[in-house]
């Protein structure tokens, strides 16, 4: 899920299922306009959430978690995508 919680931040968080390899990591990618940028440097580990703080919330922007397995990204989810300017939410 992708939330406006800040004027310029979104809070990106996903699920992590017990049946989930202890050594999963996460990749996050924002669509905008069409074009996927990955926004870590790194797989992530350890933690299911990343806030993103160079979109252009002008424009409608969708996001997307590729897990991380022994160094291969798997099957992209499902997109959680925010409309042009939506609004400011604490949840």
């Amino acid at each position: 899920v992708a939330v406006r919680f800040e004027e310029k931040k979104v809070w990106i968080s996903w699920r992590l299922f017990v049946q989930d390899n202890d050594k999963i990591a996460f990749n996050i990618y924002r669509e905008t306009n069409g074009k996927s940028a990955k926004l870590n440097d790194k797989p992530i580990e350890n933690v299911t959430f990343f806030v993103d703080e160079t979109a252009d919330l002008t424009k409608s922007n969708a996001y997307f978690i590729r897990p991380v397995l022994n160094k291969k990204e798997s099957t992209a989810s499902e997109k959680s995508t925010l409309a042009p300017d939506n609004p400011i939410r604490q949840y």
